[in-house]
């Protein structure tokens, strides 16, 4: 039994790094697309995406669908 619960723990939390990870990569592409769109700088790139992402009311990383 305790073996189950071990290897669901195990599962659950690889299935939520990789969600992390994911995101992360997300998170990091999207100042350099809006950098080129744009031409303004990365700082303000983050800013820009902050600020969708606050008034949408979605994760910066799901601001890309926006």
């Amino acid at each position: 039994m305790h073996y189950a619960a071990v290897r669901f723990t195990s599962q659950r939390l690889t299935a939520e790094l990789g969600q992390v990870l994911t995101s992360l990569a997300v998170i990091d592409q999207a100042p350099g697309i809006v950098m080129s769109r744009t031409g303004g700088g990365a700082q303000q790139a983050f800013d820009r995406l902050r600020s969708m992402s606050q008034s949408q009311h979605v994760k910066v990383a799901d601001v890309r669908g926006c």
